[in-house]
């Protein structure tokens, strides 16, 4: 009996990890790894059940209190805005556009769209200090 509820635990763990590598929400991930601490403890002669939901209660739960800010932070939605390196780093207009306070530049050997924070209209040959990249535009001033 040990043996099918031990893959049965592996199995739950590892499908909720994957299931977590798709949804990126970090809540299935504690799931999951709570699942294969389960899993690991039948392997010590672990064999009541409801101790085995314990298990994995329990350490899904820590695992979530403990985790779960500091990866949402470090990985979750919002971190890809502090992306900066290439803020301070100058760039050169090369084609102005119709909408205003947007243009193209090259940086870096790829065109580039500008857009512009201050308002101010683009100009073919403006060099513009970039302030921060939005997606796949060049934020300046």
């Amino acid at each position: 009996m040990g043996s099918q509820l031990e893959i049965w635990w592996f199995s739950a763990g590892l499908l909720l990890i994957i299931a977590d590598l798709l949804v990126g929400s970090f809540f299935l991930l504690f799931l999951g790894v709570g699942a294969l601490i389960t899993g690991t403890s039948i392997m010590f002669e672990v064999n009541s059940i409801s101790v085995h939901w314990v298990i994995f209660a329990v350490s899904s739960s820590i695992l979530a209190m403990v985790f779960r800010k500091p990866l949402m932070h470090r990985y979750g939605p919002g971190s890809a805005q502090k992306y900066n390196e290439h803020q301070g780093e100058w760039i050169e207009i090369v084609e102005e556009e119709n909408k205003s306070h947007s243009a193209k530049a090259k940086y870096k050997g790829s065109s580039w769209n500008v857009k512009s924070i201050s308002g101010k209209d683009l100009k073919h040959g403006d060099k513009l200090q970039i302030l921060r990249m939005e997606g796949i535009s060049i934020i300046v001033e």
